[in-house]
């Protein structure tokens, strides 16, 4: 099980090249066009760690389409 924050996921999406583009009532929305779609995502700003299910919805191939494995390997833990 991976635990980030969400502070801490926002920085990795940004590096992902990931931009903001406003604050939504449950957080940070951000966007990336790429393939010819863009990819949105909202992620809770906030100290807090990242529920599971939510962290398996972002990285999901609805939204971001990264993978848990992405996040392993930004973090190093695989």
């Amino acid at each position: 099980m991976v635990v980030i924050t969400g502070k801490a996921l926002i920085k990795l999406l940004l590096a992902e090249g990931y931009l903001e583009k406003r604050y939504t009532r449950h957080g940070l929305m951000l966007q990336k066009h790429a393939d010819g779609r863009t990819r949105t995502t909202v992620v809770k700003d906030s100290k807090e760690e990242v529920p599971p299910v939510t962290l398996k919805a972002i990285l999901g191939p609805q939204q971001t389409g990264l993978g848990i494995d992405w996040l392993r390997k930004q973090l190093g833990q695989g």
